[in-house]
């Protein structure tokens, strides 16, 4: 399940936690996992570790936005939607 938000000015997306983040950049980046180890520089088994895990360690996530063009919000619960962000700052 994704649910909607605003990023900017475009359509975000805040991955249920029953949505694998990794499997999402790869569907979305077109990319096979050992792929997208190789853009990241790093073994194909940490991509196979956080894919077990269902999570992406928060210092990767800024590079798979890059690859994949979604919003850190999309891919991490560490990073809410803009607009539960505005709200916060606005409260």
């Amino acid at each position: 399940v994704i649910l909607s938000s605003t990023f900017g000015g475009k359509e975000a997306s805040m991955v249920d936690e029953n949505v694998n983040p990794v499997n999402l950049v790869l569907s979305v980046s077109g990319l096979t996992a050992t792929q997208l180890a190789e853009r990241l520089g790093i073994d194909k088994s940490n991509v196979s570790i956080w894919r077990k895990k269902g999570r992406i360690p928060p210092t990767w996530i800024g590079r798979l936005c890059e690859i994949s063009g979604l919003p850190p919000c999309a891919i991490s619960p560490d990073f809410p939607p803009v607009s539960q962000m505005r709200k916060r700052y606005e409260e």
